[in-house]
């Protein structure tokens, strides 16, 4: 399998994902390693891929139920100022 067949099958991998899944799965199911999945996943990015990273592993939001990434926020702050920012969105629910 050459790179470029490898990183199509892991984007048709994602899309027909209903879960998340993580770089070392992955690696193992394509028999490389977790940080040639990385690059792969990076490299997709770039050409436009909507992949994110989540504790859980990779997911294209677009195409997960509502169970997927709904909002994504970036912010830049302050370390004190990031206390008082978390205890909002809890607080308040506001990421519903």
């Amino acid at each position: 399998m050459t790179t470029e067949e490898r990183r199509a099958a892991v984007l048709a991998r994602l899309q027909g994902a209903g879960t998340p899944l993580s770089g070392t799965k992955l690696a193992r199911e394509f028999g490389v390693s977790r940080q040639i999945i990385v690059g792969d996943i990076s490299i997709l990015r770039a050409e436009g891929e909507k992949i994110y990273a989540t504790p859980r592993g990779y997911v294209m939001p677009e195409r997960q139920g509502a169970e997927g990434l709904l909002v994504s926020f970036i912010c830049r702050h302050s370390k004190e100022e990031m206390e008082k920012e978390l205890l909002a969105f809890v607080d308040k629910r506001c990421w519903m």
